[in-house]
């Protein structure tokens, strides 16, 4: 009878100690960030029709890209709607991405990344400049304003519903325009 106590004794100080920890997350070391591209007038529009010719993604700060084509670029068809892919891996404190068309360059800096998230990321129209956005190394998108109905494609119709509904649609209202000095 005593080692029936002490063991239940033990299990259930086991049970509470567990439970005051917190959540736990497994580490899984990957996500993707796909960044939808639209063109100048601000329609969803595929890499390849607005003349998308350069594509750098440069991970936290490192002097040589990550990832870096000429001519090609990472892209992943969702719903028929291509997107920008780079991925996140562990945790990415900044990620640089630069997009060129006809000789305009856009650098988006997407500053702490979730880790363990895969998610869509809707952009402004294509204009030169510099753009960040901030996810404050939320493990989920906790403090973004999100998207959560879709994206109208190029037909009118709406795409990414059901990733817009589960809460994995950023919106481009996140987006600043940084102010460089020169």
């Amino acid at each position: 009878m005593d080692n029936l106590l002490k063991g239940s004794f033990i299990a259930v100080l086991l049970l509470l100690l567990g439970g005051c920890l917190g959540p736990t997350y497994a580490q899984r070391c990957g996500g993707d960030v796909n960044y939808i591209v639209r063109n100048e007038s601000g329609v969803i529009a595929d890499p390849e029709e607005v003349g998308l010719k350069f594509v750098r993604v440069t991970l936290d700060n490192s002097p040589k890209p990550a990832i870096e084509y000429g001519k090609t670029y990472p892209v992943r068809d969702i719903h028929s709607l291509k997107t920008v892919r780079f991925p996140t891996g562990c945790g990415v404190y900044l990620a640089e991405v630069a997009l060129e068309v006809e000789g305009r360059l856009m650098l988006l800096r997407f500053h702490h990344i979730p880790m363990e998230l895969n998610f869509f990321v809707d952009s402004l129209p294509f204009q030169e400049g510099t753009f960040e956005i901030d996810f404050k190394s939320s493990m989920e998108l906790g403090g973004m304003e999100l998207n959560c109905e879709g994206l109208k494609g190029k037909d009118g119709k709406l795409v990414l519903r059901d990733i817009a509904r589960a809460g994995r649609l950023v919106s481009a209202t996140n987006w600043e325009r940084t102010i460089t000095q020169q």
